[in-house]
């Protein structure tokens, strides 16, 4: 994390709507911290108009965006739960909803749509893919926001970003080194792929979030 820069993690429900996306559960600042910072949690509603509508397109280079939600291979919706059947909401209204915190047409930062599976496009896969060259975004959450972000909504000096698998919870994994040391990460999830790959949890140590983030757009 880049002392520099400013982080938020959005989580694109109303607080006492937010299920497990609470800051009990995935949202839960403690996870996120690194080297002794926090990122900033906003939920849909917040009052936090200010913050973004009054950065300049230069100083909101430094801003990075997080969106929260429970998300499947294929499917242009998240849930704040990860129970089968839960109540989801569409790309448009998380959209809606971010953009509704004030984030103006120049917004120059990065957004990414932090949830598994996002740039996965192949409903239904849900782990049978995993290298990043396999997979492909079209039709999933990721691409369907972005477009909906730069096309309706204008914000197109962004640079977007989805996954392709499901990710832990903000750092709270880290990879070992032989010497002992640690370097701490945002990881995928390694539950999801013991049950996915049955491989044990002792041989993934090293698959980092951005090994396989893929990038849905970037400013020309």
């Amino acid at each position: 994390m880049d002392k520099n820069k400013t982080y938020y993690l959005f989580i694109p429900w109303q607080r006492e709507d937010s299920g497990d996306m609470s800051e009990n559960n995935y949202g839960a600042q403690s996870n996120w911290e690194k080297d002794g910072q926090k990122m900033i949690i906003v939920y849909h509603g917040d009052k936090v108009d200010n913050k973004f509508s009054a950065l300049s397109a230069a100083a909101s280079k430094d801003v990075a965006i997080y969106v929260l939600g429970h998300g499947l291979p294929g499917v242009d919706s998240l849930s704040n739960t990860s129970a089968e059947g839960g109540p989801r909401i569409s790309h448009q209204t998380v959209c809606d909803n971010l953009v509704n915190l004030g984030i103006k047409a120049d917004f120059a930062g990065k957004i990414k749509f932090f949830s598994c599976y996002s740039a996965n496009g192949d409903a239904g896969d849900k782990g049978k893919k995993f290298e990043k060259k396999d997979v492909s975004p079209n039709g999933s959450f990721a691409e369907k926001a972005t477009s909906y972000m730069t096309g309706q909504k204008g914000i197109r000096n962004a640079t977007y970003f989805g996954y392709t698998w499901p990710l832990a919870v903000g750092y709270k994994y880290y990879k070992r080194y032989p010497g002992g040391q640690t370097e701490t990460h945002k990881y995928l999830s390694f539950a999801a792929w013991e049950n996915n790959r049955n491989v044990p949890i002792e041989d993934v140590h090293g698959y980092r979030a951005k090994e396989y983030r893929i990038m849905t757009y970037k400013p020309s």
